[in-house]
């Protein structure tokens, strides 16, 4: 679990973590969430910001390393996370 039982370090928001599309949509990071942050969508899983509160228990069960800190994402990741969302949430 490590330092602070497992939450975001002091000053970092609780959600840095982002689905990356790497995605396989097989569901482990789904069933280990303890706060039900992470749900299925329409195209892949999506971690719910408000509910999420940065434990990274998830992290290591994820067989396609999809799990990532936000700040780790490159910005080819970012833009193709941003698009897949769009498509998710209806708006594109």
């Amino acid at each position: 679990m490590g330092e602070n039982g497992g939450r975001a370090p002091e000053g970092e928001s609780a959600t840095t973590y982002v689905i990356s599309s790497d995605c396989m949509s097989c569901g482990v990071c789904e069933f280990m969430c303890h706060t039900g942050a992470i749900v299925q969508a329409p195209n892949q899983f999506i971690i719910t910001k408000q509910l999420c509160d940065g434990c990274a228990e998830c992290v290591p069960y994820c067989p396609a390393e999809a799990i990532v800190r936000r700040d780790r994402l490159t910005e080819r990741q970012e833009d193709t996370v941003r698009a897949r969302l769009r498509q998710v949430l209806g708006g594109g």
